[in-house]
């Protein structure tokens, strides 16, 4: 049993100890490494490890690579922190499995100042078909920075799996090409009902990044020209210009005839906005809601930006539209592409 308190746990022979329990625990199992690449990548440290209720505490460093364009830790760059806390623990505590639901909610940035981060993960429940593990990342000054839970299928049943077919999904397509359109059909149809509905009833700008790739569409539509990136950041676009340009270039044509002067009222932000603090309550909006102009019908830029919602909604729809033109894709050894390839996917 290896069992310390984190601070106790600093020493390099206490963590190469660990790292050898770990590769024992792993030995004979073929094409597994323990730790895993990326854990040494991330440049983890193992602090504290108990067996009994299993916890498992690690050190990362928090590096610049990992930022984020507003200088903070990237949040994929935390989910890995998790996974790469949880995963070990769970080699500790049974055979290797695989992670199949990790979510995590972000209530605090890390950022430059926060020099590491430690995770926390505890094993909180063994049932007959999954392991449910929870994980803790704080800053140094202690202070939770996003928790999260996890699923992993229990082994045995990976295991089993291998000699004897478990039950199959209820959403498994079944492999008769009709019966495969047909459901595609179904599931594509659902998509795009589900992504209009989406686009309709979300508030204008309150949808992940939009408040910032608007008026990239807008700018062009104004100018026909694409817009200039500047270091100091003063446009409302801030650093979404830099993506590709042709998706901006489609929706500029969508609102170039209309009149768009109420941009700026629309854009106007929400002084005491809490958006991105997982534990608020109140004040999750960017902008400040002009409910008059929300009513349906819509006008001005209630309007023009769902028209823009709509182009979005058409090419992920159309894109699942060609994939079952093309028959079994992605369910055979050779896929096929439907009469556009993989147009709607480039643009």
């Amino acid at each position: 049993m290896i069992t310390s308190e984190p601070m106790q746990m600093t020493s390099e022979a206490r963590a190469q100890a660990l790292l050898q329990h770990m590769e024992a625990l792993a030995a004979g199992v073929p094409g597994v490494t323990v730790p895993p690449n990326i854990f040494r990548d991330m440049q983890g440290e193992l602090l504290a490890y108990d067996e009994d209720p299993a916890r498992l505490v690690v050190r990362f460093p928090v590096l610049e690579r990992y930022q984020n364009p507003l200088g903070m830790m990237q949040g994929g760059m935390l989910v890995a922190a998790v996974d790469n806390t949880i995963g070990p623990l769970s080699y500790l505590v049974a055979p290797p499995s695989t992670t199949t639901q990790l979510s995590t909610t972000f209530v605090r940035p890390v950022t430059p100042q926060d020099a590491t981060i430690e995770v926390e993960a505890r094993l909180l429940e063994r049932t007959r078909t999954y392991l449910h593990f929870s994980a803790t990342v704080r800053n140094p000054a202690g202070k939770v920075v996003a928790p999260g839970h996890c699923h992993l299928p229990d082994p045995r049943l990976v295991f089993r799996s291998v000699a004897r077919p478990v039950p199959m999904p209820l959403l498994y397509l079944p492999p008769t090409p009709r019966a495969l359109l047909r459901r595609r059909t179904v599931l594509t149809a659902l998509f795009g009902l589900l992504a209009l509905a989406y686009a309709v009833v979300q508030p204008i700008f309150e949808v992940s990044d939009e408040v910032r790739h608007y008026p990239v569409a807008d700018f062009i539509a104004r100018t026909g020209q694409l817009p200039v990136q500047d270091p100091n950041r003063p446009n409302a676009w801030d650093w979404q210009a830099a993506q590709p340009p042709l998706y901006y270039v489609l929706a500029a044509l969508i609102i170039a005839p209309f009149e768009r002067s109420d941009l700026s009222r629309a854009l106007e932000p929400n002084p005491h906005t809490q958006s991105g603090v997982g534990l608020a309550t109140h004040n999750q909006n960017l902008v400040l809601p002009g409910w008059g102009a929300e009513r349906f019908p819509w006008r001005g830029t209630p309007l023009h930006l769902r028209l823009v919602r709509g182009l979005s909604v058409l090419l992920g729809t159309w894109g699942n539209l060609d994939d079952l033109s093309g028959g079994a894709s992605g369910c055979s050894s050779a896929p096929r592409r439907g009469p556009t390839g993989d147009l709607p996917e480039r643009l």
